[in-house]
């Protein structure tokens, strides 16, 4: 019985180290602050859904859930063991869709907000998809990380430890802001 308990520990740690490895980040959750300033920012565009891209353990997908009930999220996560231990914290909720698929094949034209917490390799790469893919207007917030060649329509530096920064852009086609 310890075999198989500790057999499964290694198994579950074993794949968060494996897709960590293999998309070269791993869910890292984002701090009650960021989570507070990110879902304030994104009441600068209420209207649509809300993509969170590596949604993680579903913290901030949880916060964003609670705090508009009548918004519809969808979460990302491709990593299994985050995604199920969000799916047990988040339960069922009707304005909520997490799902275990990579962020980089779904389309992100119905977004209006997306949110999001990656690291620079990957906001360098996502760049080109939200230039394609974005409708105008569409608000994009991250935590820590900025989008390379953007400019924020707004930067909120946290009081916590880090000093985290938090970038918002409000995206057009004609010019980037």
């Amino acid at each position: 019985m310890e075999l198989i308990f500790l057999t499964s520990i290694l198994t579950l740690i074993l794949s968060v180290v494996y897709y960590a490895l293999r998309y070269g980040i791993g869910p890292t959750p984002s701090g009650k602050l960021a989570i507070h300033e990110m879902a304030s920012l994104s009441k600068k565009n209420p209207e649509g859904i809300l993509l969170e891209l590596g949604s993680g353990w579903g913290t901030l997908t949880f916060a964003l859930s609670r705090m508009y009930p009548k918004r519809r999220i969808k979460a990302y996560e491709i990593s299994p063991f985050p995604w199920l231990c969000s799916l047990f914290l988040l339960g069922k909720r009707k304005n909520l869709s997490l799902q275990r698929k990579d962020f980089y094949r779904v389309s992100f034209e119905e977004a209006s907000v997306i949110v999001c917490y990656l690291y620079p390799g990957v906001m360098k790469m996502l760049k080109e998809k939200f230039e394609k893919e974005l409708r105008d207007g569409a608000i994009v917030i991250s935590n820590t990380f900025s989008t390379p060649g953007w400019k924020p329509i707004q930067v909120k530096q946290l009081d916590d430890l880090y000093r985290t920064p938090i970038y918002c852009y409000r995206f057009f086609r004609s010019s980037t802001e």
